[in-house]
């Protein structure tokens, strides 16, 4: 029985040591388990730092280049707002020189009439020079002589109206394209 005792003991004694390398290593495994747990966590938090970093860098370069197409999209709808509106005072002034040069046409067609008129008084000046006893034909030539003048002026309004209105469109139409 002691002998099986002695044996046993041994058993137990091999198994002691074997149980005290194990706490030893089993120390020294952990703190070596945890270094690498740890050197792969740092591994990770740097690559997951560097997404971060790549991924803030992607989003803010998405944002900026939305941020332009949005700004591109408001330039062009202003642009096609100001071709709209230059589109749109251009027929207005082209009415207007319309109006302005069948006014010019009218004038130019009186003040032609108002010639006649005048060489037609004249030669009645004369015929009348003849005939001394009319004396209202002088009167008629100061009369057409006048209206000859107004039409004259109004015909010189009429084309500096006319020129203003060309010049507002080419200054206009100037600054819209340069």
């Amino acid at each position: 029985m002691l002998e099986q005792i002695k044996k046993h003991i041994d058993e137990l004694q091999t198994e002691k040591e074997l149980y005290k390398d194990y706490e030893e290593n089993e120390t020294e495994a952990t703190c070596i388990e945890y270094c690498v747990y740890h050197k792969h966590l740092q591994e990770i938090q740097t690559n997951l730092d560097k997404f971060a970093s790549q991924y803030s860098a992607i989003v803010e370069k998405y944002t900026a280049l939305k941020n332009d197409e949005i700004d591109q999209f408001k330039r062009k709808n202003a642009l096609k707002d100001k071709i709209e509106s230059l589109t749109f005072e251009d027929q207005n002034l082209r009415n207007k020189e319309n109006l302005y040069l069948d006014d010019l046409r009218e004038l130019q067609q009186r003040i032609e009439k108002i010639k006649i008129q005048r060489a037609n008084l004249e030669t009645s000046k004369l015929a009348s020079s003849q005939f001394s006893s009319i004396q209202d034909i002088p009167e008629k030539v100061e009369e057409f002589e006048d209206l000859a003048r107004k039409a004259n002026q109004e015909l010189h309004l009429k084309e500096g109206e006319l020129n203003i209105a060309k010049g507002n469109t080419l200054i206009k139409i100037n600054k819209y394209f340069y």
